[in-house]
């Protein structure tokens, strides 16, 4: 049975409510730092290129929105289903502050009547589905152990820490836009451009500057090192092995290579 339902997923994400930035000026990177994991099935079925960031974080968006709004209305339940027009959306809370969610598509009716009103059966049965995800979920804490044992409190302030230099690069690029933008307006003017130059060339330096502390501060954050393991795990559960090493490198280009899987060699670019 659980065979079965690995089988009918079409894309599988976990989230790290904790992980992430939330500032209105904050880049896709930053914003897709509470996604651990983000795996779109229909790569392996070579039916589509790899899914955009954009849409990565629409579909985080929408189901940070459902669960809000859940909590809203129904008070410490959260939201376990969302029905669209083709799939079914499966929220479950695997640890505190994270969510595995799981897209299923629905089948649609056998009858003519229901397929010329466009009508759909449901999908697996929802507790069982419910109760497929928590054991692979356990399987997953058996093999690792918890995320939340690896982003302990001390972890997760390290993983955070990242968002200060990131913060401070993002104002810089703003000065820096700006800076630029006054030194063309003193050239078009006839004006000295000599000292707004230096200006712009201090900026320039401070920016690289923070770029090098962006790349220390996440190259020893804990999270990157979850996203690994996580990554691995489920890619092996859900992904034939022939197709396995395609299906990483396309799903989480943003991340360090993976070791291709055995037997594989890693594709050459």
């Amino acid at each position: 049975m659980l065979e079965l339902y690995l089988s009918c997923v079409k894309c599988a994400f976990v989230l790290h409510a904790a992980l992430g930035c939330d500032d209105e000026g904050a880049t896709e990177q930053e914003m897709r730092e509470r996604v651990l994991l983000h795996l779109d099935l229909n790569h392996a079925a070579g039916r589509r290129a790899p899914t955009p960031t954009s849409r990565v974080l629409n579909r985080v968006g929408l189901v940070q929105a459902v669960l809000g709004f859940a909590r809203t209305m129904k008070g410490k339940d959260p939201a376990e289903f969302m029905n669209t027009a083709r799939h079914l959306w499966a929220f479950l809370q695997v640890e505190p502050d994270v969510w595995m969610v799981w897209v299923v598509p629905h089948r649609r009716g056998a009858s003519r009547a229901d397929k010329g009103r466009g009508l759909l059966r449901p999908g697996p049965d929802r507790q069982s589905l419910l109760s497929a995800m928590q054991q692979i979920w356990d399987a997953y804490c058996l093999f690792n152990r918890p995320v939340t044992s690896d982003l302990h409190p001390e972890a997760l302030a390290a993983s955070q820490a990242v968002n200060v230099p990131r913060k401070a690069l993002r104002k810089l690029r703003k000065k820096w836009e700006q800076k630029r933008f006054d030194v063309g307006r003193l050239r078009e003017g006839g004006g000295d451009v000599t000292d707004a130059e230096a200006a712009l060339a201090d900026l320039e330096a401070c920016a690289e500057a923070a770029k090098v502390e962006v790349r220390q501060a996440a190259a020893v954050s804990p999270a990157a090192a979850v996203r690994q393991k996580v990554l691995r795990f489920f890619a092996h559960l859900f992904v034939p092995s022939a197709l396995l090493w395609d299906v990483v490198r396309r799903s989480n280009p943003q991340e360090s290579p993976l070791q291709s899987p055995r037997g594989a060699s890693a594709p050459r670019n």
